[in-house]
């Protein structure tokens, strides 16, 4: 505010300094001008004059240079006061708009610093101190229990200005609950954590400095608020507001173990009649459904052995992929299938809804199926010359633990 006020007055003054100062330098240059006019004149009258006894002109050639010369430097001597004379002119016209410029620079000014200033902020802040004896037994004390939220702002004032002349502990931590009450949480954790640098040991303050970390609400702030209570409680342990923001602050983070412990410790030292008891039951039950094990649900599946006969283990190497699908004899396309290449016999491979051929057509949708395990000399999954498969008819798709096996026996020729 007083840098707007300060650049407003320098604007106005340079337009003031304008009317003063450009007429003034105008009339010094025409001044001026009048001097070295009449310099030059008397020193051209006597080069004439040394000229003349040098016998370089007549007499009459003497005379009339010289009439010459005194009607040139009359000419310029009469233009350069015509100037002057305008320019008193001018500066009586100029007069009044210079002293209206000047007025209106002051009624600008005044109102400006009315408007702006800081006289009527300063005399507020006179007040305030004036008044912090009753307003500390309002807040402190709590006589009169209806506390405005001017009072705590002029409070509040008022502390800042004693805690600028003299820092205290005590001082910041009750500023820092008088910010609090105002909702001014940055400002309450500025205040707690310069009581806490002070005096870390006091227990009161660096628990309302968690508080208002917690009432921040993001994450480093939460944190930090619990390795704050940790640092309370050891220095006080049965302190219950230490104890209930360390179950609410490991809530927050969703660490639901230690937020139960911290919130069943304190309904053990909570009086029966303690208000507080119904908002940590509440808690308490949201915790406990969040730790009940979640019904694992599972997908369908059917587990198949895939072995190869005696006569196929020396033609292996003429194979590349391994195709397990899972068919009905309704319809033409597989329900399932799964394309793996060749490894070593025997091998155990799972079909399951995942692994559906045509969507919409689960293999949990059918209750028995047939399973085909074919290598292919391709990557082709079709039956053909070359190829080899084996199968199994009727296979329940709910029985997961089951292994089904499949032998690779059958040449197509």
């Amino acid at each position: 505010m007083m840098t707007s006020f300060w650049l407003a007055a320098l604007v106005m003054l340079l337009i003031a300094s304008i009317f003063v100062f450009v007429p003034l330098i105008s009339y010094k240059n025409k001044v001026s001008k009048a001097g070295q006019t009449s310099n030059w004149f008397h020193a051209r009258e006597q080069e004439l004059a040394k000229e003349y006894a040098a016998g370089k002109y007549t007499e009459q050639e003497y005379q009339e240079a010289l009439t010459e010369l005194k009607l040139t430097t009359k000419d310029e001597l009469t233009t350069v006061q015509t100037d002057n004379t305008n320019t008193v002119v001018d500066s009586l016209v100029y007069k009044p708009y210079l002293f209206t410029a000047v007025a209106g620079l002051f009624v600008i000014v005044s109102v400006f610093y009315i408007n702006k200033g800081l006289y009527q902020q300063v005399d507020d802040w006179q007040q305030t101190l004036a008044k912090m004896p009753e307003l500390s037994k309002k807040v402190i004390q709590n006589l009169d229990s209806q506390v405005s939220e001017v009072e705590l702002r002029e409070f509040a004032l008022g502390l800042r200005t004693k805690l600028a002349t003299k820092e205290d502990h005590i001082g910041w931590m009750l500023l820092g609950r008088v910010l609090m009450s105002l909702q001014d949480v940055d400002g309450a954790i500025s205040s707690f954590e310069k009581s806490y640098n002070m005096q870390r040991n006091n227990v009161s303050n660096t628990v309302s400095f968690a508080q208002a970390l917690q009432m921040k609400g993001e994450e480093f702030e939460i944190k930090r608020s619990l390795s704050l209570l940790q640092e309370a409680l050891t220095l006080k342990p049965n302190n219950e507001l230490a104890i209930i923001l360390f179950g609410e602050g490991n809530l927050m983070l969703e660490h639901y173990e230690a937020a139960k412990k911290g919130f069943d410790f304190a309904l053990q030292m909570l009086d029966k009649n303690d208000p507080r008891i119904g908002a940590i039951q509440d808690r308490l039950d949201f915790i406990n459904k969040n730790l009940e094990p979640k019904p694992v649900v599972t997908t369908p599946f059917i587990q198949v052995s895939v072995n190869i006969s005696a006569e196929l283990k020396n033609k292996m190497a003429g194979f590349h992929y391994l195709f397990l699908f899972a068919k009905i004899d309704s319809m033409p396309m597989p329900i399932a299938v799964k394309k793996l290449p060749i490894s070593t016999m025997p091998v155990i491979v799972t079909l399951s809804d995942t692994d559906m051929m045509i969507p919409g057509q689960k293999l949990s949708d059918y209750k028995t199926v047939s399973v085909f395990a074919r290598l292919s000399v391709d990557d082709n999954a079709p039956f053909e010359l070359g190829d080899w498969q084996g199968k199994q008819i009727n296979i329940d798709t709910s029985n997961s633990d089951v292994i089904n096996t499949v032998i690779i026996n059958e040449e197509y020729k």
